[in-house]
C-alpha cells in the first residue's frame, strides 16, 4: 500500500537526479542552495529541475537570472552533448522550476552524463551525474500495467508550490484516493493511464507531474493528449 502523500517531499521523488551537493560559481558570488536541487525526467524527452539559487552567504537570490544548462560525457571538461538557456525568476527563497528540453534521444546512451548548469554566465561547480533513467525508458516502446499502482501529484509549471491534484492510482486505474477533482482508467490499447483533471486541459508543457511507485520500483514517463494528462509505466 503507498504512504499518504506528503506535498513537501513530492519533488524527490522520481528523481532520476538528486543534485546534493552544493555547486558553487568560481567568483563565489552565487550558488546552488546547500538543500540541493532535484531533477525529475518529463516528457517528450525533458528533464524538470528545481533547485535553490542563493548568494554564497545562503541569502535567497529573487531577481530574474538567466541560467544555462548543459549535459556532458565528461565530468569535466569537453564540449556538452546538448545545452538550452532560459530566463528564469526565483520565488521569494530563491527557489525555481524549469522543465529543459527537449533533449535528443542520442544524448541518453546508457553511458553516464554529467550536467552542468551555468547561471549568469558563471559556471556552478562540480557538474552533477544523471542517471540513466532516461535510456532506460527509451529502450521500451510499450508501457506496462502498473504492479501495485501508483501516486502522482501535478501542479503548473509556473506554481510549483501549489498542486491543483494528487492522489493514489490502483493497477487497473481505479482512483484509490485523492484530491477528488480528477478520474482515472488504463487503456489497453494504448498501453496508458488516462488522468482528466477537473476543470483542466492538460498539457505537457504548462503543467508538471510527478510520479511515484508503490510496492515495487518502476519508471514513469508522462505526456499528454486530448487535455489528459498521460503516464506510462516501465519496468527495470
Amino acid at each position: 500500500m503507498c504512504k499518504k502523500i506528503l506535498f513537501a517531499v513530492m519533488l524527490a521523488a522520481g528523481v532520476i537526479a538528486t543534485l546534493s551537493m552544493t555547486a558553487v560559481a568560481q567568483d563565489d558570488d552565487v550558488s546552488l542552495g546547500k538543500e540541493g536541487a532535484t531533477a525529475v525526467f518529463t516528457s517528450p524527452n525533458n528533464i524538470m529541475y528545481q533547485a535553490r539559487l542563493t548568494t554564497a552567504a545562503g541569502a535567497p537570490i529573487t531577481d530574474t537570472a538567466t541560467v544555462t544548462f548543459g549535459i556532458y560525457a565528461a565530468y569535466s571538461g569537453g564540449t556538452p552533448l546538448w545545452q538550452g538557456a532560459w530566463q528564469l525568476n526565483p520565488d521569494d527563497n530563491g527557489i525555481f522550476s524549469q522543465e529543459i528540453g527537449p533533449i535528443p534521444d542520442t544524448v541518453f546512451t546508457g553511458a553516464t552524463r554529467y550536467m552542468q548548469i551555468s547561471v549568469r554566465g558563471e559556471a556552478m561547480t562540480p557538474r552533477q551525474t544523471i542517471a540513466s533513467a532516461p535510456y532506460s525508458i527509451s529502450t521500451q516502446t510499450r508501457g506496462i500495467q502498473s504492479t501495485y499502482g501508483f501516486q502522482f501529484v501535478t501542479f503548473r509549471s509556473t506554481s510549483p508550490s501549489a498542486p491543483i491534484a494528487f492522489g493514489y492510482i490502483g493497477p487497473t486505474g481505479s482512483v484509490v484516493s485523492g484530491t477528488g477533482n480528477f478520474t482515472a482508467s488504463w487503456n489497453s490499447s494504448a498501453q496508458r493511464y488516462e488522468i482528466t483533471i477537473t476543470g483542466h486541459s492538460y498539457y505537457y508543457n504548462t503543467f508538471t507531474t510527478v510520479v511515484t511507485a508503490c510496492g515495487v520500483p518502476e519508471l514513469f514517463q508522462t505526456s499528454s493528449f486530448g487535455g489528459m494528462l498521460l503516464v506510462y509505466v516501465y519496468g527495470l
